[in-house]
């Protein structure tokens, strides 16, 4: 993932903490060699953030964000969809970017549910992934691979699992 050293300001490649990494990860730019960390969210990065080293977040304005409203899920509840972005939701992260049901079990939630995607243009939209019981946009259904445009305030469900979109934080 690309982002800005908070030193030298230049671009560089960064990799994104896992959802559970609430203190950040500690990287060095390659061109002016300074330590800094890199948090998930902002939340994050101003709860943990040191006096002695500078940090960063991944959320980058003209983010949207999908929250989770109905589940069991207890840990992240929020996840960050900035301008250029797609990111596919359901259970088990090798099948999908996002997992909904962790730490329990839904059965109707598919292994890769649904696909949200944020352009460069700031549209959002939500792609049915072929799942087994449905994705529903504000209670109407989607079809398979059936794609619709989103708007702040709309909730999706899809198995048991509610998220609601966010058009900031």
């Amino acid at each position: 993932m690309k982002a800005k050293c908070p030193y030298c300001s230049r671009e560089i490649n960064v990799i994104c903490p896992a959802p559970t990494v609430k203190d950040g990860v500690r990287e060095v730019c390659p061109l002016c060699r300074h330590p800094f960390l890199v948090f998930r969210s902002e939340t994050h990065r101003l709860m943990q953030q040191t006096p002695e080293m500078l940090s960063i977040s991944l959320e980058e304005p003209g983010s949207c964000y999908i929250e989770v409203v109905d589940s069991q899920l207890s840990d992240e509840r929020k996840f960050a969809l900035p301008r250029g972005c797609e990111r596919s939701f359901g259970r088990f992260q090798t099948d999908s970017d996002v997992d909904l049901q962790l730490p329990t079990h839904d059965a109707d939630l598919d292994r890769r549910h649904a696909i949200f995607t944020h352009d460069k243009r700031g549209n959002l939209t939500v792609r049915d992934a072929g799942s087994s019981k449905g994705t529903y946009v504000n209670g109407e259904p989607l079809q398979p691979g059936e794609r619709r445009r989103l708007e702040d305030g709309d909730v999706i469900t899809m198995g048991h699992t509610s998220v609601i979109v966010s058009a900031g934080e």
